[in-house]
């Protein structure tokens, strides 16, 4: 997705062109709340640049759809890419692992594997897979200050609801900052490639997370319809 990334590195055109507000706060919304730094920020600066604008993008969508509610959207507590075993400080005692990422309630933390995500997921598969994953784990960041994280009663409900989620920023991306071309399409699909489940685990395994069918039309669901179908049409007990 090296078109997105060209786009992006203008951030501040690209947020205000999201929000519908300029800089100067003209329209009375609540001033955005500001992003932790990212933790072991390495890599080239392209890479960087970005995670960087995609965290930037998460926070101002989703403090625009919670103003509409009268409400805002704190921002994680800490952003961590880690590159060592030493770096994944992981969730609740537990190492998050290589090849993975994870929103952690406990801390409200935003973890990632940086060599995962750099080495396969950006230099192979593009940038777009990498927004993707990240949107997804914002979205699991969402689902718990809405308060539904604890209402999936299946796992692979939560995962495809955050697929939703993050189909609904990405689409109001494509729609109103940049326009996706062929290359990013192709992103988004070898990235649901990668991170979906192996052949024949069932959709009730505790660690099932959807084939890259299900988190592709999950995805392009939320990029249809929008955050508030997220929540009502693929929220806790769909699957039911």
């Amino acid at each position: 997705m090296r078109g997105l990334l060209a786009t992006l590195l203008v951030s501040v055109v690209a947020l205000t062109a999201l929000s519908g507000c300029g800089t100067a706060n003209s329209s009375n919304e609540p001033e955005l709340p500001a992003l932790p730094p990212i933790q072991h920020d390495l890599g080239p600066v392209a890479y960087r640049e970005l995670i960087g604008d995609t965290f930037e993008l998460l926070n101002e969508y989703w403090n625009e759809q919670a103003n509409r509610l009268g409400e805002t959207m704190p921002p994680p507590r800490a952003l961590v890419s880690f590159w060592t075993r030493a770096q994944d400080k992981g969730c609740g005692g537990e190492k998050l692992g290589w090849q993975n990422a994870q929103y952690c309630w406990q801390n409200r933390t935003i973890a990632w594997d940086g060599n995962w995500v750099y080495g396969v997921l950006y230099r192979r598969l593009g940038d777009a897979a990498v927004a993707f994953l990240l949107g997804h784990e914002y979205g699991h960041m969402v689902q718990d200050e809405l308060g539904v994280s604890s209402e999936f009663r299946h796992t692979i409900e939560a995962e495809l609801n955050a697929d939703c989620l993050s189909g609904a920023w990405l689409g109001a991306v494509n729609d109103q900052v940049i326009t996706f071309d062929r290359s990013d399409y192709e992103s988004l699909y070898d990235g649901m490639l990668e991170v979906a489940d192996a052949y024949g685990v069932p959709w009730t395994d505790p660690s099932a997370h959807g084939t890259a069918a299900q988190r592709g039309r999950a995805l392009l669901f939320g990029a249809r319809h929008g955050a508030r179908a997220c929540i009502n049409q693929l929220g806790p007990g769909f699957t039911a």
